[in-house]
């Protein structure tokens, strides 16, 4: 399904969480034997990033800002 449509990852996944309750329904009502969708599962890749050495890029931000609004008292205060 995936590859026929060109579907992401998680747009697959939503397409078997709608499919899956309509064809438990049709079970129930004896309109199918099988589940088709039932054990189908779609892994969704991490989206997670790492940052690498955040104190010292904390530290570079704190001390641009600073610097950007040195002569405004009100930034910084905040």
């Amino acid at each position: 399904m995936k590859d026929e449509f060109k579907l992401a990852d998680k747009a697959c996944k939503g397409v078997l969480e709608i499919l899956n309750p309509v064809f438990k329904f049709a079970l129930a009502n004896r309109y199918l034997v099988i589940n088709p969708v039932e054990h189908l599962t779609v892994k969704i890749a991490s989206t997670k990033i790492i940052v690498s050495n955040p104190t010292e890029r904390f530290t570079q931000l704190y001390n641009g800002i600073n610097e950007l609004w040195k002569d405004e008292p009100f930034y910084r205060v905040l």
